[in-house]
């Protein structure tokens, strides 16, 4: 990405900022966006609100203490979220083109995936942890901007995050889920004298 002088978001693991703060701290450094992506990649769903409320509250802490930087963005593990998870401050980066890469392993495949599904305003999800994903990037990128498109960070594509937003590319978005509300119930007593 700096050869070719692009920017990514990078949605980290808490686990891994903690293992890896000098990384984590390049990419900021490097101009590139962080987000969360929380702490081991456990499927999100499965755990209750105060887990998953943790969960993400921790990894933000790991990540603004390596980097300075508290993220406003979060990619659900797996590409699924729910109500509970939309309420949390976040807004969902998710994807409208997904390269494949975790599954074919191809830089090959990957390139044509992403150029296939691509349009102006795409979010692309790769996968940096794979060898192949990281060879088909450079090519990636060249075939990208001879189609015309520049390479920004979903905060330059989307704008700041409107928590709760679910954002699947530049124009397909959900808006937020509205608030919450509590309602407080009073209950009164009142002495009854029953005649029997």
């Amino acid at each position: 990405l700096d050869q070719a002088d692009a920017r990514a978001t990078f949605f980290v693991l808490g686990r891994s900022v903690e293992r890896f703060p000098d990384l984590a701290r390049r990419i900021v450094e490097d101009g590139h966006d962080i987000g969360n992506h929380s702490w081991a990649h456990a499927n999100l769903l499965r755990q209750t609100p105060e887990q998953l409320a943790a969960d993400l509250a921790g990894t933000n802490a790991m990540i603004e203490a390596a980097t300075g930087v508290a993220p406003d963005y979060l990619r659900p593990t797996y590409g699924k979220y729910d109500l509970d998870l939309r309420y949390l401050g976040f807004g969902l980066a998710m994807w409208d083109v997904d390269s494949r890469d975790w599954e074919h392993r191809s830089p090959r495949q990957t390139i044509r995936h992403t150029l296939d599904g691509v349009t102006p305003g795409s979010i692309v999800v790769l996968h940096d942890i794979h060898a192949t994903t990281v060879a088909a990037v450079p090519l990636l990128i060249a075939e990208l901007r001879a189609a015309g498109y520049r390479l920004v960070t979903v905060a330059e594509l989307i704008g700041p995050a409107d928590p709760g937003a679910v954002y699947w590319s530049q124009t397909d978005i959900e808006a937020p889920p509205p608030p919450t509300t509590t309602t407080t119930t009073t209950t009164t007593t009142v002495p009854v004298d029953v005649a029997g």
